[in-house]
């Protein structure tokens, strides 16, 4: 896997953390459920084509099959479950603008 292929990976993961973040944890959304529908597929399959146990949040998104996100962030440590909150919480708050 390329450095651009990780680096798109992880930015999926992280996207999608996000706005699992908002819509289980805070009852709302910021994107559509075809977008994010969307990047879930796209991020299925890049997955399954590139093999990583180095990218960010591998074991978080190891047995991810695009379907929810209800359970990842439980997966997530302190740390990584605040980092994504603080950013869930601003990506919403400027949805909102």
């Amino acid at each position: 896997m390329g450095k651009v292929e990780q680096k798109y990976i992880e930015h999926l993961r992280r996207f999608i953390l996000i706005h699992s973040y908002i819509y289980y944890n805070l009852n709302d959304n910021a994107v559509d459920d075809k977008y994010y529908d969307k990047m879930s597929r796209e991020l299925v399959e890049l997955q399954s084509k590139y093999k990583d146990e180095n990218t960010m949040y591998h074991k978080v998104f190891e047995d991810f099959d695009g379907n929810t996100g209800f359970d990842l962030i439980g997966k997530l440590d302190a740390k990584d479950l605040e980092y994504i909150k603080v950013i869930a919480l601003y990506v919403l708050k400027e949805s909102r603008r």
